[in-house]
């Protein structure tokens, strides 16, 4: 027998518990079991699944002793009580304790064969639920949570009761819940291996209980069991203190929410839901599957009786959305189907290369991604509380007002705990000085008190308790009549602590929460919330009253029973005799409200109007005549009124804004009535529009502006909408942020010649450099779309979409941000715009939208408005789908592939996109990286420029940037082709490049003039088809360029940017003020400089083909095998120096030293062979650290023969003594004139801080100087770190000669003479920093531009792409399509983590790696790469390195290693320096805290010294300031050093200030060590 089934236990458990009860011992409760057969019986459910009733059989002999059977019987009466358990039963009668004895004796063994189902029973999705593992948990939010679920979900036995009733009633409650359990937890297990963040234990939990609720709709409550049971749910699991599963689980109805909006976790349970479907047989039974969800979908339908077209379209919604998820899960590798355990391999189709429909399925995909993240920002409460923070300190007024859309959008689905510190936060926005955030919180909060949505609401059962309330997703607060109350105090008494203006501030929108609460709660609901307001206004005080009774015009008549009704009337009519006139203006428009909804009112109000005292307000007998005229059937005669006096006192401050809006009233209708003064009436509402003070005056003159349009000529209308324009320009928040709405639908009552210069102004506008005047423009624009005279007329509707997505590729965030609202939210979700025209924007623009949002989100608020906007359009697209209105697409046009730097993108290159589109073809623009000997700006800002440029051209798209096309390769041109299936292809390039380019001299099949093209050629230029067809095999077309793109080149750009001139007819505005924005091109060459011999270099002295100096020539020959090198200069004939040394063994020291005692020493510290510097000679003087440069090159050769000791002889008088101690030379101790180095260890330096700084400042000889000065200092510190041992210094410049000589006999080309080209057959790859951005003669020189990228804790590092570049497989790829095998360069190869990381890369691409090149290898080095196979060429072998550093790494502001907490654009990633006080430099093992911080201040002085001399120079060369905006100028990378995520840097400020700022800090940080020592 298995052990899992030895039946001993349970017969021992059983007996204990049931023996005494049938009055046995256990030896005759035993002979009772065997009596029964039980062990035989027991036996048959081994190996198979148990049945409730088979079981039940087997224990009826002792059921039947321990009590008599129910009359429901057993199994129905263990499944009430069970479920009574849950949920209590009162019309039940409680089970007698006979009966609980009898049911729990059969329970243990139920339970006993349960618990081993899984050991030998195949797994079944619908009868094995899934408990959440020790792992699952570890990685949970919710563990805590989840284990008092199982506790209490296992003490009441829930599993139990499901698997009864699976066998004892007519519905099948364990298959559907346990279906829906495993089904979602298996997807929830493959989205969290495919990246996805979704709690395991959540989802296990919610849903397995999600449909516990059923089992407490009873009596009257059973037929409305799909509607109630979701309160039940949400009771249970509250009571247990649940709230993030009970937040899920109770909110799983499939019908009427917003899966865009919803958390992973809901909506894998919703999906499973769906998907776990039950079909009855003929008699009756239930028989649970689980079907895909198409099936779903038609077993739903075919049970639905009295289809209506409205159910319908429901139906057909929840279905596209559902769908619509399961396919963002299988673009992520998630599967439906349960059998498949692994995420599966995805290559998601790069958005430009989609069709239009793959297009709207990618924009699907991007808003559930979108939505997903940003919701389980919103459930985590530790993130969500970080984000309102974060809205709280907000300042910019645009940023407040992205993050308030964000809650707009997501509001409904905060959890309870989230929507109370929501509305504290909107509570304080009340009184920001803005009156439209005012008013966008009030409304917000008006909808958070609502408990607002589309039908979200789930009824109560008919004994619920009167203080319960829906458990709907919305967090539906409890006692929310109690809640409304406290907010209703709170705008009325903020408190003493808020000023009157603030207090007035927030009293003025109590109206708009109230409008906003009342718009969107149920009926029900308004006449609980309307209770408050009225029992509050018969005792309201005198400065009360005007906000209850605004507040009051926007609550429903139909919310007042008629007690109230009559009250309120009562109320309001006694405070109509008050003289009070905004009040009573007030109490007029309450009035009318209820006219317009109840005019049977009519015959209660008319007395109270028609008595009413006007007094001596003008205001008050006008609108009360208008009521009474308009309402109550009367001809009164309406009072009349100067209007010049009108115009002047609307213009005063202290006329309450009500009487103006009874003025614009007057004056709108005396215009209509006598058009002649239209315009005039027309202007003053024009200027309330622009400078009213108060926001209802704003819109109210606006309105109407509109209606009085109709009434004026067009140049006067033309005069308006000028004058309105051109106050957006001004910027001011004020005016900018109000006009918008009124002016575009104003601007689109004009003829065509007049929109489309208005059109033409907003385009200036947006190209401009106001943020504000931009994002008002992009404004104006949206609303002309809502303007069924603007949005159809062809003139402008191209031109509008495309400014818009000019906005969304502006680099500006708020820019940005502004256009993807008003596209989204302002057409795309505007139902004031009919659906055929949104439509076909969305057609329109959605592949250029996905292409634009496809790139990461440049911060967390552009991120989140991201995912609130795509929500609008994804609804757009459902309802499109569902109603019947198709996304129909044009047929696709043939290819024009467009390669090219285009560094950058220019006017010129635009006019050839545009000539190449007009010809019926669609670009691809490809910016590549094959012109490998410009100096380019890294490849995803030209990326970004060329983007921008392009934006608003229909039809012209990037190609992909992972997919590099060289066009010289006919394997690449082949991919290329296959890109576009079915598709005529044709390659765009100018006739220069036709008759010029190799790509064109290949006659191999394939090779690029077999292809169709499109030529474009100059002005001047004469080609003929005759000659093309030499060349082309394909077709061809011509396209000639106007003349005035002749003077548009990069060299005139480069040079305009250098005198910070205007270059707008260059390239695009936006792009001009992005480059100046960014640093870009300043002082920038246009092509990598060639490298060629230096000046200086080393030569050993035995290799010497000149004569040695007589010196030299007789120090080497007092020894055998002596070393002598000479530093030469190949502008001078003799050497400025050399150094001659001899091996010496520990038997010659004495003979060598001439001291004994030093002798001893010597041979105390060292073994091995020792170098005896015999003599050092600077012929010199100009040549700075000619004598160190010696020593350091002769031990540094010395070390690959396994010297592991130095000595030289100095008197400490001469230079030399400096020089050495630089090296890390000590005196031996007693002997001062004979210094000793440890060289088995050596720490390296590499001095390159002139490769980064650009010319002229790098020739620059005050800069020069300074930097020489500085190395000192530098080298003193370091060798300061470990006395004794050897520092080598190198000079990058001669590195670079070395390496470059190096890979010059590699590629076998040292010996091509001088000016003549011939390639090599390799291909030359730096994938450091030496030999970046240069070229090596004669060899292909391509830079792999990799970067060490460092966690923010510092624990570990990653090497990642540089700023600003393709990642490091998109540059090999770019790299493998030169078809060239690769010569890979660094400066020094240690550890190997960089090559490392690249070696697989080269692999899986197939690039072959012919050797590595580097200028210092060490021994672990060169160990690593023979392990890997890999062939190493080195200048200099260092056996056992200790450490190395780089000088510009060293140096703030000059370099660094990057911090992972990347920015869009390249230099301003964070950097870390390793120094105190960016970083404890601790990664020097055995130095001490004193010696690094000496070294820390060495490098910050230096840093700050380098520096200061560079902006010294700047400003007197250019006379501009060289400050952290402009360092770019001076700098090919400057980094910003990291300070964490909420400092910013004042880029006004030059960057040797914040190093002096540093230089203090470090003192403070040196104080508190030398505290601590003491």
């Amino acid at each position: 027998m298995d052990k899992s089934f030895d039946l001993t236990p349970l017969v021992d458990s059983l007996s204990n518990s049931f023996a005494r009860r049938l009055g046995l011992n256990r030896r005759g409760f035993i002979h009772l079991l065997q009596a029964c057969h039980f062990e035989e019986g027991m036996l048959q459910f081994q190996g198979r699944r148990t049945q409730c009733d088979q079981l039940l059989e087997l224990c009826r002999p002792v059921l039947d002793q321990l009590c008599q059977e129910p009359e429901e019987g057993w199994l129905r009466f263990c499944y009430e009580t069970l479920a009574a358990g849950l949920f209590p039963d009162p019309s039940r009668p409680p089970a007698t304790a006979k009966q609980r004895e009898a049911m729990e004796f059969y329970l243990q063994i139920l339970e006993w064969l349960l618990a081993r189902e899984q050991s030998f029973c195949p797994f079944d999705p619908l009868l094995d639920p899934h408990w959440a593992s020790q792992e699952e948990l570890a990685d949970s939010r919710l563990s805590q949570e989840y284990a008092v679920f199982r506790k209490a979900v296992l003490r009441d036995r829930f599993p139990t009761l499901l698997r009864i009733g699976r066998d004892c009633m007519p519905f099948d409650p364990a298959s559907h819940t346990i279906g829906v359990n495993n089904v979602a937890v298996h997807t929830a297990q493959l989205a969290r291996k495919a990246g996805l963040k979704v709690d395991i234990p959540l989802v296990s939990a919610a849903s397995l209980s999600h449909d516990i609720g059923k089992f407490g709709c009873r009596g009257k409550d059973a037929p409305r069991t799909p509607y109630l049971h979701y309160y039940f749910t949400w009771q249970y699991l509250s009571e247990q203190d649940l709230p993030h599963i009970a937040h899920v689980a109770a909110n799983h109805s499939t019908w009427d929410l917003e899966f865009e909006n919803l958390p992973i976790e809901s909506l894998l349970l919703i999906y499973a839901d769906f998907r776990v479907r039950a079909l009855r047989d003929e008699t009756g039974k239930e028989h649970t599957q689980i079907y895909s969800l198409a099936d779903s979908y038609s077993i739903i339908l075919s049970k639905l009786a009295n289809m209506t077209p409205e159910k319908h379209r429901r139906y057909a919604t929840v279905y596209a959305k559902l769908r619509d998820f399961e396919g963002f899960l299988a673009s992520r590798g998630i599967p439906a189907d349960m059998a498949v355990q692994e995420p599966l391999p995805v290559s998601p189709k790069a958005p430009a290369l989609c069709t239009g429909e793959e297009a709207i399925s990618g924009l699907r995909h991007l808003t559930f991604d979108n939505s997903l993240r940003l919701m389980d920002t919103f459930s985590a409460d530790a993130s969500f509380e970080q984000l309102l923070e974060q809205a709280k300190s907000e300042k910019n007024l645009q940023r407040i007002r992205t993050y308030l859309r964000l809650f707009e959008e997501y509001n409904s689905y905060m959890p309870r705990h989230s929507k109370r510190m929501t509305l504290n936060f909107l509570y304080e926005l009340l009184m920001h000085r803005e009156g439209d955030v005012r008013r966008r919180a009030a409304r917000l909060m008006g909808r958070i008190l609502a408990n607002s949505g589309p039908s979200y609401r789930k009824e109560l059962p008919a004994d619920a308790p009167a203080t319960a309330y829906a458990p709907t997703l919305m967090g539906y607060f409890a006692e929310a009549e109690r809640l409304w109350d406290e907010e209703i105090q709170l705008c009325l008494h903020p408190g003493r602590k808020i000023s009157p203006k603030h207090a007035q501030r927030i009293a003025d929108n109590l109206k708009v929460i109230t409008e906003s609460l009342f718009s969107v709660c149920s009926d029900y609901d308004a006449q609980i919330m309307a209770r408050p307001l009225l029992r509050r206004l018969p005792e309201a005080q005198e400065e009360e009253r005007e906000a209850l009774v605004s507040a009051l015009t926007y609550v429903p008549v139909s919310a007042l029973d008629p007690e109230g009704l009559s009250s309120l009337l009562d109320t309001l009519g006694g405070l109509l005799q008050n003289q009070d006139v905004p009040l009573r203006l007030t109490i007029f428009r309450c009035f009318q409200t209820m006219l317009e909804q109840d005019p049977d009112l009519k015959a209660r109000l008319e007395p109270v109007l028609a008595q009413l005292d006007a007094g001596e307000s003008f205001a008050v007998a006008y609108q009360r005549t208008v009521l009474l005229n308009q309402y109550c059937g009367h001809q009164d005669p309406l009072p009349q009124a100067d209007t010049s006096e009108l115009f002047l006192s609307n213009l005063k401050n202290a006329l309450h804004w009500t009487v103006k809006l009874v003025h614009i009233d007057l004056l709108r209708s005396l215009a209509q009535a006598n058009p002649s003064e239209a315009f005039h009436t027309a202007m003053h509402f024009s200027n309330l529009l622009s400078v009213s003070e108060h926001l209802p005056v704003r819109e109210y003159a606006g309105s109407a502006l509109l209606s009085l349009a109709p009434y004026l000529t067009v140049d006067q209308r033309n005069e308006i909408v000028v004058d309105l324009t051109r106050e957006l320009e001004t910027g001011q928040e004020q005016i900018s942020y109000y006009i918008p709405p009124f002016l575009g639908r104003l601007v689109c009552q004009m003829p065509d010649k007049e929109l489309i210069e208005g059109v033409d102004y907003l385009d200036d506008l947006i190209h401009g450099g106001s943020i504000r005047a931009a994002s008002a423009a992009l404004h104006t624009l949206g609303a002309m779309m809502t303007e069924p005279q603007g949005c159809k007329r062809a003139a402008v509707f191209g031109r509008v979409l495309g400014l818009l997505l000019t906005g969304i590729a502006h680099y500006d965030p708020t820019i940005h941000q502004t256009a993807l609202t008003v596209l989204c939210r302002s057409i795309f979700g505007n139902p004031a715009i009919s659906q055929e025209v949104r439509r076909d924007c969305l057609v329109r623009t959605g592949k250029k939208l996905l292409c634009l949002l496809n790139e990461p989100a440049r911060d967390s608020l552009t991120f989140y408005n991201h995912a609130a906007m795509l929500n609008h359009l994804y609804r757009l697209i459902v309802s499109c789908e569902v109603g019947g209105t198709e996304l129909t697409f044009p047929e696709p046009r043939p290819v024009a592939f467009f390669p090219g730097t285009f560094d950058p993108f220019s006017a010129g290159h635009k006019e050839i996109v545009r000539a190449i589109h007009d010809m019926g073809l669609e670009v691809y623009l490809a910016i590549d990286e094959f012109s490998w000997s410009k100096r380019t700006i890294p490849k995803l800002l030209r990326r970004k420029i060329a983007a921008i440029s392009v934006a608003n051209m229909w039809d012209v798209y990037l190609f992909p940037d992972n997919m590099p096309i060289n066009i010289a390769s006919p394997e690449d041109l082949a991919t290329l082709a296959g890109k576009f299936p079915g598709r005529e292809l044709y390659l765009a390039a100018g006739s220069d490049v036709i008759f010029g380019a190799s790509a064109y001299q290949s006659e191999a099949p394939g090779s690029a003039r077999y292809y169709n093209h499109v030529i474009f050629r100059r002005a001047v230029d004469r080609t003929t088809g005759e000659k093309l067809a030499r060349i082309l095999r394909g077709k061809w077309k011509l396209v000639s360029l106007p003349a005035w793109c002749e003077t548009v080149s990069s060299t005139q750009i480069r040079e305009y940017v250098d005198k910070n001139m205007d270059i707008s007819m260059l390239i695009d505005p936006i792009v001009q003020s992005f480059i100046y924005a960014n640093g870009l091109y300043l002082r920038s060459p246009q092509f990598k400089n060639v490298l060629a011999p230096g000046d200086l270099y080393f030569e050993r002295a035995r290799e010497s083909r000149a004569p040695l100096p007589p010196l030299l020539r007789a120090a080497m020959d007092r020894h055998r095998g002596s070393w002598g090198i000479l530093l030469r200069a190949r502008s001078a004939q003799e050497p400025l120096g050399w150094v001659c040394g001899h091996t010496v063994t520990s038997s010659q020291l004495l003979e060598t030293l001439g001291s004994q005692d030093a002798a001893a020493y010597v041979r105390q510290h060292t073994s091995g062979r020792i170098m005896m510097v015999d003599s050092v000679v600077s012929l010199s003087p100009q040549t700075e650290g000619a004598c160190r440069q010696l020593v350091n090159e002769l031990l540094a050769r010395s070390l690959k023969t396994d010297h592991t000791y130095a000595l030289c002889r100095s008197s400490g008088r001469d230079s030399l003594y400096q020089d050495l101690l630089q090296l890390g030379f000590l005196p031996i101790p007693g002997q001062p004139d004979i210094l000793s180095v440890d060289m088995r260890s050596p720490m390296v330096l590499i001095q390159d801080v002139f490769l980064w700084i650009k010319e002229p400042l790098r020739s620059d000889g005050a800069v020069r100087e300074t930097v020489e000065k500085t190395r000192p200092k530098l080298r003193s510190a370091l060798s300061a770190l470990f006395p004794g041992r050897l520092l080598l210094s190198f000079d990058a410049e001669t590195l670079n000669q070395s390496l470059w000589h190096k890979v010059q006999a590699h590629n076998q080309v040292l010996d091509v003479p001088p000016g003549v080209r011939r390639l090599g057959p390799y291909m030359c790859v730096p994938y450091g920093k030496i030999l970046a951005d240069e070229v090596v003669p004669n060899t292909v020189t391509k830079t792999l531009h990799a970067d060490k990228v460092y966690a923010a804790n510092m624990e570990s590092f990653s090497i990642l792409e540089a700023p600003g570049y393709s990642s490091l497989s998109g540059q090999v790829r770019t790299i493998k399509s030169f078809r060239r095998p690769v010569i890979l360069v660094d400066d020094l190869l240690h550890w190997g983590h960089r090559i490392h990381a690249l070696d697989h890369i080269f692999k899986e691409e197939r690039v072959e790696i012919r050797s590595i090149v580097v200028g210092l290898m060490s021994g672990q080095g060169r160990d690593l790469m023979l392990t890997q196979g890999q062939t190493v060429d080195c200048e200099y072998f260092i056996p056992n390195l200790n450490h190395w550093l780089t000088e510009s790494s060293l140096y703030p502001f000059i370099g660094g290693d990057s911090i992972d907490r990347p920015e869009e654009f390249s230099w301003k990633r964070p950097s870390i320096n390793m120094i105190l006080p960016y970083v404890n430099p601790t990664f020097l093992p055995g130095s001490d805290d004193k010696t690094r911080i000496r070294l820390s201040k060495a490098v910050l002085e230096n840093a700050r010294d380098i520096l200061a001399a560079l902006e010294r120079r700047h400003l007197e060369t250019f006379t501009t300031a060289l400050t952290l905006e402009r360092l770019a100028e001076a700098l090919y990378r400057p980094r910003l050093p990291d300070r964490g995520r909420h400092l910013r840097y004042d880029l006004s400020v030059p960057a040797s200030s914040y190093v002096a700022d540093d230089l203090n800090q470090l003192q403070r940080i040196s104080m508190t060590e030398v505290i601590h020592g003491l």
